[in-house]
């Protein structure tokens, strides 16, 4: 019944004739159904074949001789043989080969025919094979061999000239220098050069026509022109709603609104039309409009495809720059130059509102490119990549298809393989990253001031730091007796917890027994039971439990080991085990084990846990960590959505938000976590014993090898912020999947800890009493220790810290010290410089066999502490004015925040970081070939990473394009392996994260072919051994304390060595000199200011492009095979415009946009004017818009085509003008209806007669139904939109809203591997290379998705409900939706009509339970019926 409904409704338009408005509705009633097959006249497909003229039209174009135009020969010679020459004679010549035994150099040859018999009959067309050869209609045989089909006029050219008897002067068959040289590539460029296209802009005289009174607009007189050759007139002016409807949909996307309409109909002077015309061009909507096009163009896309979707960060910019360029009318000449080269113009274009660099976004769509997922070949994914690139670059600007060129010389057109590789070398040395956008002001805010500053507090340090020294004599005079006290204190508490383990673990056997046989002794202790200490714990009732024995268990009885294996933890950096319970800080604090001693695939962690707040994001619980690779597996609280669980793993590959409730346990309530990753690849969460949101299955599971994965506790991945803040009770982990029973039982069961009530009850009388008495020395001797030692309370002790790290470590510099004490008591002067000089001896040997070990297994490749980073390459805030300085001996960075104002204190190197964490920095190193196994870095960071770019693929990760994060504050090695890369390109490339905060610093690169990094050749200690053997404790004291005075010296006058740094970096890490703001009181006012002013820093905008490096000439692909190069060729734009070289060590690209952007260039204003008249008048002069080169098509103006090029330029580029001069033309605004005569003789409308009638491209369609609903939001730019889609390939995103946040959808984001199902359905192109022209199918899926779409019945529904809250009347409500759809009124037949519908749909409806459901149900149903005409989505 509602399609019969909605079918009433479309029989509503029957009054209108053929090719006018009339026709569009009198379709829709016909076919009786929205979105049916249109009806002759109606825009359909544009086609390549219809592009060109018929071989009867071109055969009667005039003949282009010297001399009459019946000369026989002349018709050969001007017509024949030049295609004969360039496109035959290298296969079918005399001299070297003739395929098929025909010669086509010679008339003879020609007449006589090939095996397959004669080919040309003189006077015979129709039975000459020669012409079906052409048109490639003999199966096996076509001509040109390798190439398309000739334009239509070729082949009627060799129809004339056979019907004209074939003359050929051709006596003789040429000799082999003269086939050489007619078939030589000099020869065939400089034939084809001549194509029309390539011939300067001529600007010619308006044409005088035979009714000089329709129009003195000069397009109108070409046009009318070219219509009086044909006998042709123009049709009547467009009614003005019409007009107002078209030029809208023109100018904006968009349909004129009622009061627009109501406006423009009561303006009755002549300037109305061209006021609506300006108000239209100054509207916002306007850049949005045409933004659109332009991103046809470049293919704008925000992703990379393939597996995983990456997406391109910060592609939004580009379109907002677009946008506001051509509502800021840019010049296009001034748009070439940006979206070439953008960034390196010198007087670039600045947005003085926003304060940032428009010209530096230009270059972005360069980055908008497919690339594949890990190649294994990487200079094949770079030869697709460049390819596309000139693809692009050349159809979008020049209309040529250069990428044609790639294996061989163009088949048609005047472009040389050369020209492609002089191109690929222009477009490969631009290096993939992202272009600060920010102003120079911006950028260098505060940094004199802060540069100051830092010279300040490094004066003031170094002042307090001398007068710490000084005193530091008393504090090493009183650590003798502590450390030999607290060493025996430790050491009886070993033993004491031993014999305490010797009595208690037996009992624990006992009670644990007895659990499994009494399942309800007592009270449960529950997973949420609140922290308590052992002995008060409740005994936790337990059914006999039936679960699989752990790999791993880790109950924290006393210490951090495995009571099932051998996987003991290590704490690490203030993690420590108390009453029962790992505790975690939440700072710095962490656990792993030792490596695993079997591969794992198929898990389930668990853990009992607490966590100290809701706020932590990205935490990990339990995890399997594989370092160096970041492939990890781990229970993770708060990463993709805040106080929620997952399942993290490296860059989300077995990642999927499961959908489960927040978390609001309080801290003082345990949670049980299981995480279950089964065989079958799929992950399933639980929480307390229920399902966790849903299963799901993502990836494959990661092995995790015997030897190099490790459990971690408390961090995700290594070396990743933040730790978790909490307390874990339990931790397990089972190398099979646990089954949701089992799951169940284990947290029924509860964590193993057995309380000291429960082990004293299994007890005899005398245990009892001896273990009770072990427990309360314990309890006397921990209170003893941390008197003397805070930090075995958890209090924070540098020197103490120090003291008892020098006990075991030798390369700390208090090593000498502790060893100069036995028992607290001072050794003798003899011993003492025994123990001095054998230290010495040590080290110095030590370090040396160490710097030869690096000296043979390593290779030096840049030293960056002194002069190897001159031919590095830097950009960003971090690098001012790109200049890449290695910093002194010394660096050190100011603390941006707590009271910690430095952490330590570098050796020379680069550094991104001198002021500010907030300055971003990417480093580049110089192209190389890899000639190693493994290459080296040195390098410290936060929030950053160092990878090895291979060919320029910027996606590497880890794995064969190798990569490392930096996250250490000191100094270290990264090896990248580079085993399965040698013999390829690269460069390394260190960048900071696009996060609020990032560093890095290197000071060397080696390579080598071990897979081990070289060994650590400084050590702390070594400056203090390099003095004299003191004779007493007393003197060793004194040594300290000037060696430590001495380095401070060196480290204020800028002369401190590697050795001292080192030493000095001791005691400022540790905290053993004054490094605080509570200790440094003099500094107060100088860090105060230094770090607001540090913190007004922004951090700067950043847009995709590419780093230009010093340049190299691309070698030439023989046959396009990127594995044979052959010789360099040097870098320039197409020979057609000219052969020179560009004299630059850049890549070329600001020269190549010089030279595109000329107003000399023959192409580039014929081209984007055609592309101008190809969205105005829907079809271009040149219809092939994408090509006019000989493949595409002829124009069908020329001397108009010349007429707007050259005006284009006089007028500035502007195309706003160009814009106005051709929508104010008489010729737009013509009726749309066609006279017999004209469909006759001109079917295709190419003279245009009149307006030909259009279907709205896709986002037109979606964007009018949100502006007809009143849905539509006009909010302008920002970060897009994420796709609402039903399906997807890999990757994709987010799934967005449904209407798209009631955006234009020029803000809907684009992704290679999510499509909108709405904007595909109507041909919406996919960003793979340039698309000038979009298709236009008429397929039944629109006519579905304008039925079925959930957006367009959401809208339907929207527009309804405005409508009837504020139309009272039902004719109201009707006449309004006519205005609003169609930019009219109503017909009284049309009225009369949509009335009964109404009236229909409310009967259908009269069982709805109220009378407001009732009436929502019937007016969406009209509105959706209204969505659904032709007329909606067509354009007169």
């Amino acid at each position: 019944m509602r399609f019969l409904l909605t079918v009433l409704l479309l029989g509503i338009c029957v009054c209108f004739a053929e090719s006018s408005r009339s026709e569009v509705r009198t379709a829709a009633k016909q076919l009786g159904k929205p979105g049916a097959q249109t009806k002759k006249g109606l825009a359909r497909p544009a086609k390549a074949k219809a592009d060109k003229p018929s071989e009867e039209t071109a055969a009667a174009d005039p003949v282009d001789t010297r001399g009459p135009a019946d000369d026989r020969i002349e018709f050969f010679e001007a017509r024949i043989r030049p295609v004969l020459v360039e496109h035959c004679y290298g296969c079918h010549n005399s001299s070297k080969k003739a395929a098929g035994s025909l010669a086509l150099d010679h008339r003879k040859g020609l007449r006589q025919g090939g095996d397959g018999g004669k080919i040309v009959v003189p006077g015979r067309p129709d039975q000459s094979r020669l012409l079906a050869i052409l048109r490639h209609e003999v199966p096996g045989l076509k001509m040109p061999r390798d190439g398309a089909k000739f334009e239509a006029g070729v082949v009627a050219d060799f129809k004339r000239w056979i019907s004209m008897g074939a003359s050929d002067p051709r006596d003789t068959p040429p000799s082999a220098d003269e086939l050489a040289r007619a078939t030589s590539w000099e020869a065939t460029f400089a034939k084809r050069r001549r194509w029309w296209s390539f011939q300067p802009v001529v600007e010619t005289p308006t044409p005088v026509t035979r009714d000089g009174e329709w129009s003195v607009h000069p397009v109108d007189r070409f046009l009318l022109a070219a219509m009086d050759s044909q006998g042709l007139a123009p049709a009547a002016v467009a009614d003005r709603r019409t007009l107002l409807r078209r030029v809208s949909f023109v100018l904006t996307g968009l349909p004129p609104t009622p009061t627009e309409i109501r406006d423009f109909l009561a303006d009755e002077s002549d300037a109305a039309f061209e006021t609506v015309v300006d108000r239209l061009l100054e509207s916002p909507r306007f850049g949005e409009r045409w933004a659109r096009h332009w991103m046809d163009l470049v293919r704008y896309c925000e992703s990379h495809g393939s597996q995983g979707d990456p997406q391109l960060a910060n592609a939004y910019r580009y379109r907002d720059y677009l946008v506001r360029a051509f509502n800021n009318d840019v010049p296009y000449d001034q748009l070439v130059r940006e979206q070439i080269a953008g960034d390196l113009l010198p007087e670039p274009r600045w947005n003085t509102e926003g304060q940032f660099n428009e010209s530096a976004i230009g270059p972005a769509h360069l980055r908008m490119v497919e690339l594949g997922f890990v190649p294994v070949d990487a200079l094949e994914d770079q030869v697709k990549v460049v390819d596309n690139l000139i693809d692009v670059y050349s159809k979008t600007f020049l209309g040529l298809t250069a990428s044609c060129a790639r294996c061989h010389n163009h088949k048609f057109d005047p472009i040389s393989q050369e020209d492609f590789y002089a191109l690929y070398g222009v477009f490969v040395n631009g290096r993939p990253g992202q272009v600060l956008i920010d102003s120079p002001d911006t950028l260098d805010r505060h940094r004199a001031e802060l540069t100051a500053l830092k010279r300040t507090i490094h004066e003031g340090l170094g002042i307090a730091w001398l007068e710490a020294a000084t005193e530091m004599g008393d504090r090493f005079r009183s650590e003798g007796g502590r450390a030999e006290r607290v060493a025996g204190l430790r050491d009886r508490l070993k033993t004491l917890t031993k014999t305490i383990a010797a009595i208690e673990h037996p009992a624990r056997v006992r009670v644990l027994k007895r659990r499994s046989s009494q399942p309800k002794p007592g009270p449960r202790k529950s997973p949420t039971d609140d922290k308590k200490p052992p002995g008060k714990r409740r005994v936790a009732a337990r059914p006999a439990p039936s679960l699989p024995t752990p790999y791993a268990r880790w109950s924290f009885d006393g210490d951090a080991r495995d009571s099932v294996g051998n996987h003991h933890g290590q704490l690490l950096n203030g993690a420590i085990v108390r009453d029962g319970r790992l505790i975690l800080n939440g700072r710095a604090s962490s656990m792993r084990t030792s490596p695993l001693e079997q591969d794992i695939r198929e898990k389930t962690l668990e853990a009992w846990v607490s966590l100290a707040r809701f706020e932590q994001r990205g935490i990990g619980v339990i995890g399997l960590d594989t370092p160096g690779d970041q492939f990890f597996d781990s229970i993770v609280f708060g990463e993709i959505k805040p106080k929620h669980w997952m399942a993290g793993s490296d860059f989300f590959r077995r990642t999927q938000e499961p959908g489960g409730l927040e978390e609001t346990t309080p801290p003082a309530k345990l949670i049980h976590m299981v995480i279950v990753y089964a065989r079958d690849n799929s992950v399933t969460l639980y929480r307390n014993g229920q399902l966790y949101g849903k299963p799901y299955t993502r990836g494959k599971l990661q092995l995790f090898e015997k030897g190099k994965s490790r459990f971690l506790f408390g961090q995700r991945l290594s070396g990743v912020n933040p730790p978790l803040a909490g307390e874990i009770e339990e931790a397990r982990a089972y190398t099979q999947a646990l089954t949701a029973a089992e799951v169940v039982a284990s947290f029924e069961i509860g964590p193993e800890g057995v309380s000291t009530d429960e082990l004293l009850a299994v007890l005899e009388p005398a245990q009892r009493r001896e273990l009770t008495s072990l427990h309360e020395s314990r309890r006397r001797m921990r209170a003893e220790l941390e008197k003397l030692d805070p930090a075995a309370g958890g209090k924070t002790d540098p020197w103490a810290k120090a003291f008892e790290d020098a006990r075991t470590n030798k390369e700390n510099p208090l090593h000498v010290w502790v060893g100069s004490f036995v028992d607290g008591v001072p050794v003798d002067a003899t011993e003492l410089q025994k123990q001095w000089r054998k230290q010495a001896g040590y080290w110095e040997h030590e370090l040396k066999t160490r710097r030869e070990s690096n000296d043979s297994k390593f290779t030096e490749a840049w030293d960056l502490k002194r002069d190897g980073s001159d031919k590095w390459f830097g950009y960003g805030t971090g690098f001012p004015d790109r200049r890449v300085r290695s910093a002194a001996h010394g660096e050190f960075l100011v603390e941006p925040q707590g009271d910690a104002v430095v952490k330590g204190i570098h050796t020379a190197g680069v550094f991104s970081s001198g002021l500010s964490t907030r300055h971003t920095g990417v480093l580049m190193s110089p192209r190389f070939v890899i000639n190693s196994n493994s290459i080296s870095v040195r390098a410290l960071g936060s929030n950053a990473r160092v990878r090895l770019v291979i060919e320029n693929y910027p996606l590497g990760n880890g794995g064969i394009y190798p990569a490392r994060p930096l996250d250490r504050d000191q100094f270290g090695w990264h090896v990248l392996n580079s085993k399965y890369r040698i013999g390829q390109h690269a460069h390394l490339e260190f960048v900071t994260n696009m996060v609020d905060r990032a560093h890095f610093a290197v000071d060397r690169v080696v390579t080598g072919d071990a897979l081990q990094p070289p060994v650590v050749s400084t050590v702390p200690i070594a400056f203090l051994l390099e003095d004299e053997a003191p004779a007493s404790v007393g003197q060793l004291v004194d040594r300290y304390v000037g060696r430590l005075r001495q380095t401070v010296r060196s480290w204020q006058s800028g002369t401190a060595n590697e050795n001292e740094v080192a030493f000095l970096d001791f005691f400022v890490r540790r905290g053993l000199l004054p490094v605080t703001i509570s200790k440094l009181p003099h500094l107060d006012e100088a860090i105060k200011r230094f770090r607001r002013l540090e913190h007004q820093l922004r951090v700067p905008r950043r847009a995709p492009g590419v780093l230009e490096t010093v340049a190299y000439n691309q070698p030439l692909f023989e046959s396009g095979r990127h594995t044979q190069p052959a010789q360099s060729v040097p870098r320039r734009g197409l020979s057609l415009f000219d052969e020179e070289p560009f004299r630059t060590t850049d890549s070329g690209r600001l020269q190549l946009a010089e030279q595109t952007a000329s107003a000399t260039n023959p192409l580039t204003a014929r081209v984007m004017v055609n592309r101008l008249w190809h969205h105005v008048f829907a079809r271009g002069i040149v219809a092939t818009v994408d090509n006019f080169g000989h493949l595409g098509a002829r124009p069908s103006h020329p001397k108009l085509l010349d007429h707007l090029a050259a005006r284009f330029v006089r007028d500035g580029w502007s195309i706003k003008r160009m814009l106005k001069h051709l929508v104010t033309s008489k010729a737009f605004r013509q009726s749309s209806r066609a006279n017999v005569r004209a469909l006759k003789i001109d079917p295709g409308n190419r003279f245009l007669s009149h307006m030909p009638v259009r279907r709205l491209d896709a986002d037109a369609i979606r964007d009018s139904i949100l502006a007809v609903s009143g849905q539509l939001d006009t909010k302008m730019y920002g970060p897009g939109i994420d796709v609402y889609y039903t399906s997807k390939t890999e990757g994709g995103g987010a799934k967005g809203p449904l209407d798209g946040g009631r955006r234009r959808s020029v803000y809907l984001r684009i992704r290679r591997n999510a499509h909108n199902p709405f904007l595909e359905a109507f041909d919406a192109p996919k960003p793979t290379t340039t698309r000038g022209r979009r298709d236009v199918t008429n397929v039944p899926a629109q006519s579905l998705t304008m039925l079925n779409d959930p957006f367009v019945i959401d809208q339907a529904a929207k527009w309804s409900a405005d409508l009837v809250s504020r139309q009272p009347t039902v004719r109201g409500r009707v006449q309004e939706m006519y205005e609003r759809a169609f930019t009219r009124s109503p017909t009284p037949s049309e009225l009369r009509v949509t009335l009964e519908y109404v009236a229909a749909v409310e009967k259908e409806h009269a069982d709805a339970p109220d009378e407001a459901t009732r009436r929502r149900r019937v007016w969406q149903d009209v509105a959706h019926a209204f969505f659904c005409l032709k007329e909606f989505i067509y354009v007169e």
